[in-house]
């Protein structure tokens, strides 16, 4: 039995994988006339199905879980959905996609200020002056 935290080169049935998920999401465009609640149910039955289907050919070995544990993979999965639902209701309602990919795109920047602020990181000038490019072409885009 292998543990989780193993990690291995790529594998061909990787590749296989990665290929059905890109296949599943072009399926799952707003093109096909399916709401966002079908869109996110199908994905995430689809991605589920590949992760056990990974899990039971590398029959991977969980560890033992604490509550604190499973409490924070709750709340992972709780804001990743949410996250999923949003993104997809933007690119429903943007009159353009790009707006939606440059205001996530931006995210980046605010993980940098967060990080400088809660976890004392460094924020260099350069880091500084990418916040700032980022900020400004976005509001470039927008304006």
């Amino acid at each position: 039995m292998r543990n989780i935290y193993e990690l291995d080169s790529c594998k061909p049935h990787h590749v296989f994988l990665v290929c059905c998920f890109v296949c599943a999401d072009k399926k799952s465009r707003p093109a096909t006339g399916l709401n966002i609640y079908q869109r996110l149910v199908f994905l995430s039955v689809f991605v589920t199905a590949l992760v056990i289907a990974e899990i039971l050919v590398r029959k991977v070995k969980f560890p033992a879980l604490q509550p604190s544990h499973i409490i924070l993979l709750i709340t992972i999965g709780t804001l990743s959905a949410m996250f999923n639902f949003f993104m997809t209701l933007g690119i429903d309602l943007a009159p353009n996609i790009g707006y939606v990919n440059a205001v996530n795109a931006s995210s980046v920047s605010a993980v940098t200020i967060c990080t400088a602020l809660l976890f004392k990181d460094d924020f260099s000038i350069r880091k500084f002056l990418g916040v700032l490019g980022v900020t400004a072409g976005l509001l470039l885009l927008i304006m």
